[in-house]
């Protein structure tokens, strides 16, 4: 049972999305379940810098980078897709930059972590954001038609997608 458990331990998450262009997607005859509007990076600190979790600037600067497009249209994202395990670092992260990127934030102003459900999700974390988000909005129960979906490295990579639903 031990070594059940070690290697059960050792699973991550796969997931996988195809990313194209509109109209590729109508020449395949595909129906896209979401639309990516963008994407933004930042780095940060390493997890094993003595940088305090509140500085936020690598998290806050891929948020941005992602939202450009919602600057621009007034719209607002609703629901937040995260890669946040119960780690305290990672969430005094996320409150500390969605205080410096609130303006990008809307009603219902959702967060949803989905490796506090289902485990640690790796490389995965963002294709599963996506997966997630589609999901929700083809079933009709997502929260909101724009999401954000974010997720970080050990190393101090953080990553952020802009998603619309297409439904």
């Amino acid at each position: 049972c031990h070594d059940q458990l070690a290697v059960g331990l050792q699973r991550e998450a796969a997931a996988f999305v195809v990313i194209t262009r509109e109209d590729t997607a109508r020449r395949l005859d595909l129906r896209p379940a979401a639309r990516l509007g963008g994407v933004g990076t930042g780095v940060g600190a390493a997890r094993d810098e003595d940088a305090s979790a509140l500085d936020a600037s690598a998290l806050s600067a891929a948020i941005r980078g992602a939202a450009e497009e919602l600057a621009e249209t007034g719209l607002r994202a609703g629901w937040a897709l995260c890669d946040h395990t119960f780690e305290a670092r990672r969430i005094l992260e996320w409150q500390a930059a969605v205080t410096r990127t609130h303006a990008l934030w809307g009603e219902p102003h959702r967060l949803d972590a989905p490796a506090q459900r289902i485990g640690h999700l790796g490389a995965a974390a963002l294709p599963f954001a996506m997966v997630l988000a589609a999901e929700g909005w083809r079933r009709g129960s997502a929260p909101s038609g724009v999401a954000l979906a974010f997720a970080g490295s050990d190393a101090g990579e953080r990553g952020a997608l802009l998603l619309y639903s297409n439904v």
